[in-house]
C-alpha cells in the first residue's frame, strides 16, 4: 500500500485555482514566514482526507476567501482527485471525487463522505473485520481501523520537527495519540492487516481467558465461603440440639439444615411426648415378649412330659410283640390294642413337637416384638440425647429464622444459598 500526495488544491472566491505540486518519492518540505498559511496546508490535507473539523486552517487568510478544497494522489491503483466544500459551508456529508485524477475547473457534490471512506480504506488495504484490539478513553475496544488512524504517521509540523521529546503531530491531541499506539505495529510493516486481525482476535482471547480466570478464582473463593457457612450452621444445629453430627455430604447437610427450617416449632416441643410414647410402646412389646417366652417355657415342659410319656410305654411295645408267649390264651388283646393306641398317639406328638402352627407363630411373632424392641431402643437413646441437649423453644426459632435469612427453599432435595457461583 503507497499513497503519495501529488497536489494540493484550493479553489478561491475570486475565481482562481492553487494549485500546489508536490515531488513524488521526494521528502517535500514548504517554508514560508510566519503567518503566511503554512500549518493551514496540513489542516487541508486533513480535511480533504474527511476529517470531520478543520479548525486549523486560518478562517481569515484562508477559509473566508476559499470555496473548495482538494488534493490529487497517487494510489495503487493511478491517481484520484477529493475535493471538499470549504469548511465555512457546513457541508459534511457530500464529497467530489474523481477516479482518473482530473482537475475539475470547479468541483461538484457526487459522492457520499460514507462512501468514499469505503473506498480509501480499501486502498489502505483495510476491512471491515481489522478492528481496535484495545481501548483507551477515546477509542473503544473493537471499533473499526480506519485509514484516518494512519495519517498521523504521514507528515510532521514545524513544532514536531524541532521537538526533542515526540516524534507525531499532535501531541496534545488525546485521540490522535491514541490512534497511533493502536496502528504503530502496521504502520511500520510488522504486521499486515490479516496479522493485525489474528493478533486482535488473541488478544481478545487472552483477555477472555484471563477473565475467565479470575472468574474461576472467585467462584472457588465463594464456594470455599459457602461451605464454610453451611459448616457454621450445621455447628450451631449441633450445639442446639437439633443434629447428632456433622454430615460429609454437603447436599445430606442441606438437606437436614432445611429440614430443620421448614419444621414446625411444635415438634420441637413434642420431644417429651414423643419419648413417653416410646417408651410406652417399648413396655407393652416387653410385656408380649414375656407371655411369649413363658409359653415356649410351658410348651418345652410338655415336650419333656412326651417324652417321659414315650419312655413309660416301652414295656407296652415289649408286651405287644411277646404277649402270646407271656399270657398264652388269655383275653388281653383289646387292653393291649388300647394301649398301643395310646403310645402311637404319644409318639406322633413328640414327632411333630416342633411341627406344631401355634408354635411356629409365637417364634416367629416372638423374632417380630425383639426386632421392634431394637429399633425402640434406638429411637429412645437418640431422643433421650436429644432432649437433653435441646435447647428452648425461642432458641430454636431464632435459628430457623438466621436459616430462612440465609438460604430459600428450591425444592424437598434442595436448597440454595443467597451465594453466586
Amino acid at each position: 500500500m503507497t499513497i503519495q500526495i501529488a497536489n494540493i488544491l484550493i479553489w478561491q472566491k475570486n475565481g482562481k485555482l492553487r494549485n500546489l505540486k508536490l515531488e513524488r518519492d521526494f521528502v517535500n518540505v514548504i517554508t514560508g514566514d510566519s503567518g503566511k498559511g503554512k500549518s493551514s496546508i496540513l489542516h487541508i490535507i486533513d480535511f480533504c482526507m474527511l476529517s470531520s473539523k478543520a479548525s486549523g486552517i486560518s478562517k481569515a487568510n484562508i477559509d473566508d476567501k476559499s470555496s473548495w478544497y482538494g488534493i490529487r494522489l497517487y494510489t495503487t491503483k493511478g491517481i484520484v482527485t477529493i475535493a471538499r466544500p470549504a469548511y465555512h459551508c457546513r457541508e459534511t456529508t457530500m464529497v467530489y471525487f474523481c477516479d482518473n485524477g482530473e482537475i475539475p475547473e470547479f468541483p461538484e457534490l457526487n459522492m457520499k463522505v460514507e462512501s468514499l471512506k469505503k473506498i480509501l480504506n480499501k486502498e489502505f488495504g483495510l476491512n471491515s473485520d481489522l478492528k481496535v484490539p484495545y481501548g483507551g478513553k477515546t477509542i473503544k475496544a473493537g471499533s473499526k481501523v480506519s485509514f484516518r488512524n494512519f495519517l498521523g504517521y504521514c507528515y510532521q509540523d514545524q513544532t514536531a520537527i524541532v521537538a526533542s521529546d515526540y516524534l507525531y503531530i499532535k501531541p496534545s491531541d488525546l485521540k490522535f495519540t491514541e490512534r497511533i499506539e493502536r496502528t504503530f505495529r502496521m504502520a511500520l510493516g510488522v504486521i499486515d492487516a490479516e496479522g493485525a486481525i489474528i493478533h486482535e482476535r488473541l488478544e481478545k482471547l487472552k483477555s477472555e481467558r484471563t477473565s475467565l480466570e479470575r472468574r474461576s478464582e472467585l467462584i472457588g473463593k465463594k464456594r470455599l465461603e459457602f461451605q464454610e457457612d453451611v459448616a457454621s450452621l450445621e455447628e450451631e444445629a449441633i450445639s442446639l440440639g437439633l443434629l447428632e453430627n456433622h454430615s460429609e455430604n454437603i447436599q445430606k447437610s442441606l438437606e437436614l439444615l432445611k429440614e430443620i427450617a421448614d419444621s414446625p416449632i411444635d415438634r420441637f416441643d413434642s420431644i417429651g411426648e414423643q419419648l413417653k410414647e416410646l417408651e410406652l410402646r417399648q413396655y407393652e412389646l416387653n410385656r408380649k415378649l414375656r407371655q411369649f417366652k413363658k409359653f415356649n417355657e410351658g410348651y418345652r415342659e410338655y415336650q419333656k412330659l412326651l417324652k417321659t410319656s414315650e419312655d413309660s410305654l416301652l414295656p407296652i411295645n415289649y408286651l405287644l410283640d411277646r404277649y402270646k408267649e407271656i399270657l398264652p390264651g388269655t383275653k388281653t388283646n383289646e387292653i393291649l390294642q388300647a394301649l398301643e393306641y395310646e403310645l402311637l398317639t404319644v409318639k406322633q406328638s413328640w414327632k411333630q413337637r416342633n411341627g406344631s402352627l401355634l408354635y411356629v407363630d409365637v417364634n416367629e411373632q416372638t423374632k417380630s416384638l425383639e426386632k421392634d424392641l431394637e429399633e425402640l431402643r434406638i429411637n429412645i437413646k437418640k431422643l433421650k440425647g436429644l432432649s437433653g441437649r435441646l435447647s428452648s423453644p425461642q432458641e430454636i426459632y431464632r435459628y430457623q429464622g438466621k436459616l430462612d435469612v440465609k438460604g430459600e427453599g428450591t425444592g424437598s432435595l434442595c436448597w440454595t444459598f443467597r451465594v453466586s457461583l
